[in-house]
């Protein structure tokens, strides 16, 4: 596997990670409730927002993005 700090070193990209939530808190379906069961979801795509509104600031390209996914963690 490939390190990040070793990617960014050699290579003109900026690496963010970003967290969501898991389990009950992002995942449980409430009945009558708008979000229920994707907050999880949500989570991603107002990270994935945030990268794009603010990435310039620390050098990237909010034109160019690209996502890696690993795990969830069991």
């Amino acid at each position: 596997m490939v390190r990040r700090d070793t990617i960014c070193k050699e290579s003109d990209i900026v690496t963010v990670t970003i967290n969501y939530r898991l389990g009950a808190l992002g995942f449980a379906r409430i009945p009558g409730a708008p979000t229920s069961g994707i907050n999880g979801i949500l989570d991603q795509i107002s990270a994935l927002e945030w990268v794009r509104n603010n990435i310039e600031s620390f050098g990237g390209d909010p034109n160019n993005i690209t996502l890696r996914g690993v795990c969830r963690g069991l």
